[in-house]
C-alpha cells in the first residue's frame, strides 16, 4: 500500500506524445511512483501496485481531475482498464458523514443526504471540503467497503474519451448542454 498525493490538475494529455508527456514532471514522479515507463506497454506483474485508486476530492473539480488522469493511464497503457483484471480503479469519497456515537453513515453526494435526513434525527453531520478533513475511521470504512470502482474498458470507453478531451469542442460543448 502506497500514496502519490498530487497537487491540481494535471494537464490533458489527449494526443500527446511520450516525449511531451515526459517533460511533465508531476506526471513522470506519479509514473514512477507506480512503475509503468511510457513508451513501454504496462505489465502487470512488474507494477508496483496491484491497483491504482484515483482518490480525489467528491466535487467539480475532483471529477476533473479523476477523467484527467484516467485518460492518461488510457492514453500510454489501455491495458491497465482489462475488464478481466482492472488496475485503475475511483475511490469514491464520501461528501457528508453522519455520526452516532461509533455509528457513522457516508453520503457520496448532499443530494443523496437531502433525501434521507430526515431518517437522521439525532446524528451528527459533517460536510467534507475535502479529502484532508476525513477522519481515520472514515479512511477505514470507505477503504474496506463497496468504495472502489474498477474503471474497465467497455463498447462506448474509446468515444468517451474522444468527446471528453478530444478536438471537436461543438460536440463536446453539445454534450455538456445535455448533461
Amino acid at each position: 500500500i502506497g500514496s502519490f498525493p498530487l497537487t491540481g490538475k494535471i494537464n490533458n494529455v489527449y494526443g500527446n506524445t511520450v516525449a511531451q508527456v515526459l517533460q511533465m514532471g508531476k506526471l513522470t514522479d506519479l509514473l514512477s511512483a507506480c512503475g509503468l515507463i511510457p513508451g513501454q506497454k504496462a505489465s502487470i506483474q512488474d507494477l508496483r501496485y496491484g491497483k491504482i485508486v484515483i482518490a480525489t476530492d467528491a466535487d467539480f473539480d475532483g471529477d476533473d481531475i479523476f477523467t484527467l488522469l484516467a485518460n492518461l493511464f488510457y492514453q500510454f497503457w489501455p491495458e491497465l482498464f482489462d475488464s478481466d483484471k482492472p488496475v485503475i480503479h475511483r475511490l469514491i469519497a464520501p461528501n457528508v458523514c453522519l455520526t452516532k456515537g461509533k455509528k457513522r453513515i457516508h453520503f457520496t453526494t448532499r443530494a443523496a443526504y437531502d433525501k434521507k435526513k430526515s431518517r437522521y434525527k439525532g446524528w451528527e453531520v459533517h460536510y467534507y471540503k475535502g479529502l484532508g478533513s476525513m477522519e481515520r475511521a472514515d479512511w477505514d470504512m470507505i477503504l474496506g467497503g463497496d468504495s472502489l470502482i474498477p474503471i474497465t474498458h467497455d463498447k462506448g470507453f474509446d468515444d468517451t474519451f474522444e468527446l471528453l478531451f478530444g478536438n471537436d469542442t461543438e460536440a463536446r460543448k453539445a454534450w455538456l448542454q445535455v448533461s
